[in-house]
């Protein structure tokens, strides 16, 4: 059984961000950002849209500690409300955070080109 043609694929993009945090030492915390920083996405996709709204297709495709920047893919169709609900998370965990979306693209190789170089690799 063949998969579906490319007509009717749901159509994803890329979206490319940053953490920034008010914490100058992030070596001393001893949690998981990644695993807190998706729940924290979907908590704030639930509290804005709704649980009928929560399937975006989204899943975060990388994530580095270090630079604390990462990549989160969606589908087409709701990219904006996924870049709103990246926005308005100022948690994650203990730490005050802002979330900056740097770009959105249609490939993960793009989408790459937004983050800083030590990143890219």
């Amino acid at each position: 059984m063949k998969g579906l043609p490319p007509a009717l694929r749901r159509k994803k993009r890329y979206v490319a961000f940053k953490i920034i945090t008010d914490m100058d030492d992030l070596n001393n915390i001893e949690m998981k950002i990644t695993h807190t920083l998706w729940q924290e996405i979907w908590q704030s996709i639930l509290s804005l849209y709704g649980e009928w709204y929560g399937n975006a297709g989204i899943r975060i495709e990388y994530f580095d500690e270090k630079s604390m920047e990462g990549i989160v893919k969606c589908c087409r169709d709701k990219l904006e409300s996924v870049i709103v609900a990246l926005t308005l998370i100022s948690r994650i965990g203990n730490m005050n955070v802002a979330v900056k979306t740097l770009g959105v693209s249609g490939t993960i190789k793009g989408c790459r080109k937004f983050l800083s170089p030590r990143v890219k690799k």
